[in-house]
């Protein structure tokens, strides 16, 4: 998987981290076909069948369009169909030139990530790493300019930074101490310095799907939805370390879940 942006090394990296995590998960799962050859001049995951599936190339390239513009190139080791099997995808993959493919069944596919908690954990990295990619993408094409300035706040051990249903209007950034993730009166893991939180459902115009609450004194910059999008327009390296939170955030909640899992079990 590679773009024609410039890509920086952590780009490169976890692109070889996504293929990584695949060959990993394509090794415990069957497949449907092996060494399918589809042709040149082909867009995929058109017809409602092609859409039950998943390809891992295994020789040549798939280009992933936007209007008319190659946003990614999708080589050897990489997965697709999953975006095209779950929504209305937001691009298109062409087969420029005849590529192998080994062809797994979605159902097949998912219902092995879901029995199996190693599976589920790899599949989940492998979605944080493919968000982050995509990301720096964005990162990359984005405008350098003048950030705005967030709003320095001190909280005490107790305080609630943020509540659980709550509308989203700000996005916060931790400079000292550490929070705490609470889900329906459960703690599911810990916001630790300079970590980004608050902004998936800022940016989705959501409510909050947990409470943060401050397990130390803590001191946060916060900042209005409005001028986080700004931000990110501005300094796209704010774009990787807040995928770089939400990759770890993703993992942690999954470990929690699987544990709490088996306990129940």
């Amino acid at each position: 998987m590679y773009s024609f942006v410039e890509e920086s090394r952590e780009l490169e990296s976890i692109a070889t981290k996504c293929k990584g995590l695949i060959s990993r998960l394509a090794s415990r799962i069957p497949t449907e076909t092996k060494g399918l050859k589809i042709l040149a001049g082909q867009q995929l995951f058109v017809t409602p069948d092609e859409r039950t599936k998943l390809f891992l190339l295994k020789e040549g390239s798939l280009s992933y369009k936007r209007n008319g513009r190659i946003i990614v190139v999708f080589d050897e080791g990489d997965l697709i169909g999953f975006e095209q099997h779950f929504c209305p995808p937001l691009g298109e993959i062409h087969s420029d030139f005849a590529v192998i493919v080994d062809v797994y069944s979605c159902e097949t596919f998912f219902a092995a990530v879901m029995n199996d908690s190693e599976l589920f954990k790899l599949w989940n990295q492998f979605l944080a790493y493919q968000y982050a990619y995509f990301a720096g993408i964005a990162a990359s094409l984005m405008k350098r300019g003048v950030a705005p300035t967030p709003e320095v706040r001190d909280y005490s051990a107790g305080d609630i930074i943020i509540r659980q249903g709550d509308s989203a209007r700000e996005v916060f950034t931790l400079v000292e101490g550490c929070l705490e993730v609470v889900v329906d009166d459960v703690v599911v893991g810990e916001i630790k310095q300079d970590e980004i939180f608050g902004m998936l459902a800022a940016l989705t115009d959501t409510k909050r799907t947990a409470t943060i609450r401050c397990k130390t004194d803590a001191m946060v910059l916060v900042l209005p939805k409005d001028n986080f999008v700004e931000l990110i327009e501005t300094r796209p390296a704010t774009v990787l370390r807040m995928v770089e939170d939400m990759a770890r955030a993703i993992i942690d909640l999954n470990e929690k879940v699987v544990e709490m899992s088996y306990i129940k079990g």
